[in-house]
C-alpha cells in the first residue's frame, strides 16, 4: 500500500497504538479464533478508544500470517456486540400472512393481530 499524506489519520494511528501497546500483552503467535482489531472495527463497529482498562489487558500484539498487529479476543467481541440475533427456526409475518390469509384459510389480518395482542415493546410473549 502506497504510504498516506493524511496527517490527522497518522495521528489517530500513533494514538491508538501508543494506548494499546502500553496495555496490551504480546505474543509471538495470534490463536486463530482471535479477531484483528481492525476487523473489528470495520465489521463490527469496535472502537480501540471505547475499550475498558480490564479490556484492553485482553488485547494481543503478535503475529498473523507474517503481519504484526492488534487482536481482540473473541469473547470481548461477542460481549461488545449489540446485535440481536432472530433464530433461523421463527418465520416472519409476511410469510405467515402469505401462507395463512389466501384462499380462506383465515380472514385478513388475523396474523398481524397477533402482533398487536401478544408482542409487547418488540418482544413476543410465549403463549
Amino acid at each position: 500500500m502506497a504510504p498516506s499524506k493524511r496527517f490527522n489519520r497518522k495521528l489517530l494511528t500513533y494514538e491508538r497504538n501508543l494506548i494499546l501497546w502500553r496495555n496490551c500483552s504480546k505474543q509471538d503467535k495470534v490463536p486463530n479464533a482471535f479477531v484483528s482489531l481492525d476487523t473489528a472495527e470495520r465489521e463490527f463497529g469496535l472502537c480501540a478508544k471505547s475499550l475498558t482498562q480490564s479490556e484492553l489487558k485482553t488485547v494481543l500484539y503478535g503475529k498473523r500470517r507474517g503481519q504484526y498487529g492488534f487482536f481482540l479476543p473473541p469473547a470481548l467481541v461477542s460481549a461488545r456486540l449489540k446485535k440481536p440475533e432472530v433464530p433461523s427456526h421463527w418465520l416472519s409475518e409476511l410469510f405467515l400472512r402469505r401462507c395463512l390469509e389466501r384462499k380462506g384459510g383465515f380472514p385478513p389480518n388475523t396474523v398481524s393481530s397477533f402482533r398487536s395482542s401478544l408482542a409487547i415493546g418488540g418482544i413476543l410473549l410465549d403463549f
